[in-house]
Parts: structure tokens; C-alpha cells; sequence
């Protein structure tokens, strides 16, 4: 059993008195800040859950109660973040001697397998970028933006924590360097291409006062105007640069764009260790699921079937 009180559906918990015991834990959990804000989100949906339901003790039996109403409100890949939260926290309590793990035994959800998202086809692509222009700075920004993506395969938090003193010449050739995933350092890097370079050159001619610590990626909003752009904001420009373009679906996101430069590279020649390098997967498996999803789609068993009934079987073989 755990005693949990909660303070303020805005606060966190107070084990003990001891207000202190989340930052010890995000510091404990080896994750990195946008996993320690989804598992954060799963704490405080857990601290709703038993606050709604007037809960002071805490059991399996709760923890399991939980799991099944977050299951019937959410899909299971959100069911599964926040439960890997709950999990981790009570690990760390666990630790620490505060009390029992008790969701220890408890299963996570399953989840999907594959891509929560599309990339895009290269109609859709060519539809995307026919939309965009780059008159103005606004529609110059946003052009740099999807530019970016689909040409190397940045994550979205890596385009945002992108400043302009990032691009960097490394043996003779344009880089940006960027702070990898679980990385705490911008050691890692991405190759700028000739009209990559071009798009980025026109983007900041039309900015005023630019220096190499300025984010590469300005908020042009009254009120915010310089400042960093926020994630909210930047999957909004996306999303409606898609819709722009007339490609309106659940299954392409900003994390689409990404998707769709690892799938083009491989359309384009490169290899898997090459693709693994430019996307930074930290497991080849990774990569070597987008060469799969290429096979699946354009060499189908499907399509061996229709042949082979094409060849083997007459319309009128079809008739009643």
C-alpha cells in the first residue's frame, strides 16, 4: 500500500512532506525531457484519477483501475505513455525506500507496430511545396521549415532548438549541428546541400538583426515576435501548410516530414547504414522499417495475386 496526497489538481504530489520527490525523480528517470514531460502527464492524470475518486490508499487493484479507464479514453499509445510514467515513478519510490513498487507486475499496454504516421508520396510533396512561397518572411520561414525536414530528416524538437550559429562548416561542407535525441550536447550534425543553403540565405536576408545565438526559427507573432517558436505553434504552421495544400489527414503530422526524408533518401539510393546515419536512429531495425514499408507497398503479394489471376482466370470465370 502507498499513502498519496494530493495537493492541487495544478501541483503534483506530497509524499511525506516531502515536496522535492518529483525533480528527484525526473532526475533519476534515464529518459530524455520530452519522454520526462509525457511521464509527468501520466502522474498527473493518475493524481486526477484517485483525487476524483476521493482515493487515499493506494493498491494494485487501483493502479490497475486506472489503467483500464485511461485505456477506454485514449489510445493506447497515450495509454501506454502515461502508465510508463506511473510505472517509472513508483520505481523510483521503490528505490529510494518510500514504498513498494506496485505496479511492478502490471502490463502495459500494446501499441501499434510500424509508423504512427505517413510520409508523404511525392504528389503530395509537390502539392505541398507548389502551395508554399517565399515572398514574404513568414511564408519564407515556413518554406525554410518544411524544406529543412523533408531534405534531412530533422525531428520537430530539433529544428526548434536550431539557432542560426548552429550552421557550421565541417571539412569543406555545410553542416547544422544539432542536439541528437538523449543527447545533452549539439554534437551531432546534418549535410546542408547547395539549395538547402539558398532557401536558408533567403529566409534570413529578410530578418533583421540576426546573430549566431538567435533561434533559426522566430515566432513573427506581435506579442512573441523573435522569440523561439514554441511546439504547439510550430505543428499548427505545419498542419495548416498541409491543409494548405489540401492534404488533411490524422496520419500526417509535422513528424510526416521527417518520415518522408528517410523514405526518399532509400528512393533515392542511399543505403540503409546511409539513411540510419542521416535519421540518426540509435537501432538499424529503425531504418530497416521504412525499406520494409516500401517493399510491402510496392512489391505486394497483393499485386501477385491480381497478376497471377489476370493471367490465370477469365472475367467470365467470375459470373454465377
Amino acid at each position: 500500500m502507498s499513502n498519496i496526497i494530493s495537493i492541487d489538481s495544478k501541483e503534483l504530489i506530497n509524499i511525506n512532506s516531502n515536496q522535492d520527490i518529483i525533480d528527484k525523480w525526473l532526475k533519476f528517470a534515464d529518459v530524455s525531457n520530452n519522454t520526462k514531460q509525457a511521464y509527468k502527464k501520466g502522474v498527473y492524470t493518475f493524481i486526477e484519477f484517485i483525487t476524483n475518486k476521493n482515493i487515499n490508499t493506494i493498491t494494485r487493484e487501483i493502479v490497475l483501475d486506472f489503467k483500464n479507464e485511461i485505456m477506454s479514453k485514449n489510445s493506447n499509445a497515450t495509454a501506454y505513455n502515461y502508465l510508463s510514467g506511473l510505472k517509472s515513478f513508483y520505481k523510483f519510490l521503490d528505490y529510494e525506500n518510500i514504498t513498494q513498487d506496485i505496479t511492478r507486475n502490471i502490463k502495459l499496454p500494446k501499441i501499434p507496430k510500424g509508423h504512427k504516421k505517413d510520409s508523404l508520396t511525392i504528389e503530395q510533396l509537390k502539392s505541398l511545396l507548389s502551395s508554399l512561397s517565399n515572398d514574404t518572411l513568414l511564408n519564407s520561414r515556413d518554406y525554410c521549415i518544411v524544406n529543412l525536414m523533408i531534405r534531412t530528416g530533422l525531428r520537430s524538437c530539433e529544428v526548434l532548438e536550431a539557432n542560426v550559429g548552429d550552421i557550421q562548416t565541417k571539412d569543406g561542407k555545410k553542416v547544422l549541428y544539432i542536439k541528437g535525441k538523449g543527447h545533452t550536447e549539439k554534437d551531432d550534425f546534418v549535410v546542408l546541400e547547395y539549395d538547402m543553403l539558398n532557401i536558408i540565405d533567403n529566409y534570413l536576408n529578410k530578418r533583421k538583426n540576426v546573430i549566431d545565438k538567435s533561434p533559426l526559427f522566430i515566432s513573427l507573432n506581435h506579442n512573441t515576435y523573435g522569440e523561439r517558436l514554441k511546439p504547439s505553434s510550430f505543428r499548427k504552421i505545419i498542419k495548416n501548410r498541409l491543409r494548405d495544400a489540401g492534404i488533411d489527414s490524422t496520419r500526417i503530422s509535422a513528424h510526416s516530414l521527417r518520415h518522408t526524408a528517410v523514405t526518399f533518401s532509400l528512393l533515392g539510393g542511399a543505403s540503409i547504414q546511409e539513411a540510419k546515419d542521416m535519421a540518426r536512429h540509435t537501432d538499424v531495425n529503425t531504418t530497416l522499417n521504412y525499406a520494409h514499408n516500401l517493399t510491402r507497398l510496392n512489391e505486394s503479394p497483393e499485386s501477385k495475386i491480381e497478376h497471377f489471376l489476370r493471367e490465370n482466370i477469365t472475367p467470365n470465370d467470375f459470373k454465377n
